[in-house]
């Protein structure tokens, strides 16, 4: 009776996996630093004969990738230090997936709550209220202050 792995290599289809689970793992690593900003729109799903394939909740980016297609092949096949990738295939997506790398944050009671919040809006931009100096906002004066109503 053979075992599985003498099975398997029989087939030389470990092999196979083997490379393919490691050439995914260095385009997950370097995904941000391949795609740059396009990162954001174009997410990796996984590697099979020679083919990327990823998805995109902008299905202008499913056209639109046939133009940095050779760029991105010729960076793809640099990084790997050997031609393994044939072709990148973009689908599109109906909702926008969440990076795996992103932290979900749990507050312990509404104050933690509220502090997160407000270092999220601080990175985004937000700044406080010109005219009450309590609430963060994009726009000056904040809504409570164009309302006149005495919510700060």
């Amino acid at each position: 009776m053979d075992n599985i792995k003498d099975i398997l290599g029989k087939y030389r289809f470990l092999d196979t996996l083997k490379e393919s689970l490691a050439i995914e793992k260095i385009l997950q690593e370097s995904w941000g630093d391949l795609f740059g900003d396009l990162s954001k729109d174009i997410y990796f799903n996984f590697f099979k004969k020679g083919i990327v394939y990823a998805e995109s909740t902008n299905p202008l980016w499913v056209k639109e990738i046939d133009f940095f297609k050779p760029m991105l092949l010729q960076k793809m096949n640099d990084l790997l230090k050997r031609k393994k990738i044939k072709d990148i295939r973009v689908y599109a997506t109906a909702s926008k997936k969440i990076p795996e790398t992103e932290e979900v944050f749990s507050p312990k009671n509404l104050k933690e709550a509220i502090v997160w919040a407000n270092q999220c809006k601080k990175t985004k931009g937000y700044t406080l209220c010109t005219t009450c100096q309590h609430v963060l906002t994009l726009k000056h004066p904040c809504v409570f202050c164009l309302n006149s109503k005495p919510f700060c």
